[in-house]
């Protein structure tokens, strides 16, 4: 009797401890919705970062606003600032692997999903966008070149 009470009360809390979470969770996604509606980006994305973390997973919701807050930050192509800096590119990378990652695992399942749609329209419009480093590379360079010359 004793260590029924014992393992009672042990799945209490654990069951506890997990609602506690789960409702953290939620706060954190409603917190990063709310900042990427204002269009505060960079604090949503640091916001995303931490809920990460702390999930210790990527679940579709998550990902999805991931992919929203890189898009968002993401100069246009033809903008000399996405040029500026290498960092750039590697950001476009991973914005095109999280979106490869998403129709992958959440699209089969949700044809019809205005989401998996963004989603698809998002990697759609990074085709403007250099695809090597190497290329990304050429232009950067040729930018400064024409910066320097029409200085």
């Amino acid at each position: 009797m004793k260590y029924f009470l014992i393992l009672t009360s042990a799945l209490f809390f654990l069951t506890l401890s997990c609602a506690a979470q789960k409702r953290t969770a939620l706060q954190d996604l409603d917190d990063i919705r709310r900042a990427y509606e204002q269009g505060k980006y960079l604090q949503a994305l640091a916001k995303l970062k931490v809920a990460e973390k702390q999930s210790k997973k990527t679940g579709p919701e998550l990902l999805y606003l991931k992919i929203l807050l890189q898009k968002a930050i993401l100069p246009p192509a033809d903008d000399d600032a996405f040029y500026s800096q290498i960092e750039q590119f590697d950001s476009l990378e991973e914005l095109r692997d999280n979106c490869k990652i998403y129709l992958h695992f959440y699209g089969p399942s949700n044809a019809e999903s205005p989401k998996l749609k963004k989603v698809q329209q998002i990697l759609l419009d990074l085709r403007e966008y250099p695809v090597a480093k190497v290329q990304f590379d050429e232009l950067m360079h040729l930018r400064k070149i024409q910066k320097k010359h029409s200085d």
